[in-house]
């Protein structure tokens, strides 16, 4: 079922005045799930104070809504290195901290990537290696991650099929295949025509491969026709990639008209763009509330049709008397096909018994025969 998500910073939810303007906005929203930032805690920097986070998370979570904490490596100096196991275990040992404190529902892994273009294969492994880490760290817990977007960051000069100089994942060597005259295979440029690959290939590898419940490709523009074309082609790279996390597209508004001043989309368009990706089971994720005056977008959002509410999960001890009735039920009917078949055997041996007496007896005489009929 696809997610209407939002991002939150410790503004948002810094006093109790916020918290509960801001509740009421993820209510009048139909948000289901809230990505906070989470205060400073074991070496990771955030903002805010734990007490704020604390309060709002519950409130949050109270209403029904669920509760991920929202961690990002962007804040550490210097930027980590993922090829060092320590910097690695920091991650899985910051994400059980976070869980052991406050019990969120999950984990939201944000800059989790290289930080320079073109990152060696070696460092690039090393973001999934710590993913997976952060995967283990959690339990059952949900883990979600951003990604990079999937604009086309040029490879080489054109030749079909590749020579893919960048370690470029089998399926979307089979995706270019499959799709001729996509984005990737061809721009002009002084030094002539390229092929490509996507953006987010030259950070993080391919988050489609990693053990997530959600994945969050950061996609902002102010045409909404550009986001669109987006949510079809993630949706198309989600696909052909077999991945298993759902997909829940990043999506952000601006405060005026002039698209100029600020990235991000009208509430009109806003509305129109989530409602396009529902329709193709693509969640939404929305950056973010509480930064300004966004009444406006709440207004508009409001007027989308709520998801259904998840179904209750079932009575449990209704399951297993429900299951114990079917299993009497049954087992008498296996003890009357026993006795069935009991009396049918009992009749297939006396009707064998029958034959076997006509096998032995003499044959009755010829009517025909004269020399029989004469004496």
């Amino acid at each position: 079922m696809p997610l209407l998500a939002c991002w939150l910073n410790a503004r948002a939810f810094a006093t109790a005045e916020k918290r509960d303007k801001t509740l009421t906005a993820l209510l009048d929203g139909h948000f289901d799930t809230a990505i906070l930032f989470g205060p400073k805690f074991g070496g990771h920097p955030g903002y805010g104070t734990p007490e704020a986070f604390e309060a709002f998370s519950r409130m949050v979570r109270d209403a029904g809504l669920a509760v991920h904490v929202w961690l990002n490596c962007s804040r550490l100096t210097p930027y980590p290195n993922f090829t060092d196991a320590t910097t690695r275990a920091a991650y899985a040992n910051w994400a059980a901290a976070v869980i052991a404190e406050y019990d969120p529902d999950g984990i939201h892994l944000d800059y989790i990537r290289y930080d320079k273009s073109n990152a060696p294969s070696v460092a690039m492994e090393a973001v999934a290696i710590t993913v997976r880490t952060v995967r283990e760290a959690i339990g059952d817990k949900q883990l979600s991650a951003s990604q990079f977007p999937l604009d086309a960051a040029w490879e080489e000069r054109y030749k079909d099929p590749p020579n893919w100089p960048h370690p470029v994942p089998e399926w979307f060597k089979r995706w270019y295949a499959g799709n001729p005259g996509s984005v990737y295979h061809s721009a002009t440029s002084p030094q002539g025509r390229y092929v490509g690959i996507p953006k987010y290939m030259r950070y993080q590898q391919n988050g489609l491969e990693w053990p997530l419940d959600m994945l969050m490709p950061m996609e902002y523009t102010s045409d909404p026709n550009t986001w669109k074309q987006r949510v079809d082609l993630w949706h198309s790279h989600h696909l052909a990639a077999e991945c298993r996390a759902e997909l829940v597209m990043g999506i952000q508004t601006r405060p005026n008209a002039d698209p100029a001043k600020s990235d991000g989309l009208l509430p009109a368009d806003l509305v129109d763009c989530v409602q396009y990706a529902r329709d193709r089971g693509v969640g939404a994720c929305l950056f973010q509330i509480g930064s300004w005056n966004d009444e406006q977008f709440i207004r508009a959002l409001s007027a989308l049709e709520p998801l259904p509410p998840p179904p209750p999960p079932p009575d449990i001890q209704a399951v297993i008397t429900h299951m114990q009735a079917r299993a009497a039920n049954l087992s008498a009917t296996a003890g009357t096909l026993h006795s069935l078949v009991a009396e049918l055997e009992h009749q297939v041996t006396e009707i064998e018994t029958d034959l076997a007496l006509l096998d032995n007896a003499p044959p009755p005489d010829d009517p025909l025969d004269l020399k029989t009929r004469s004496k």
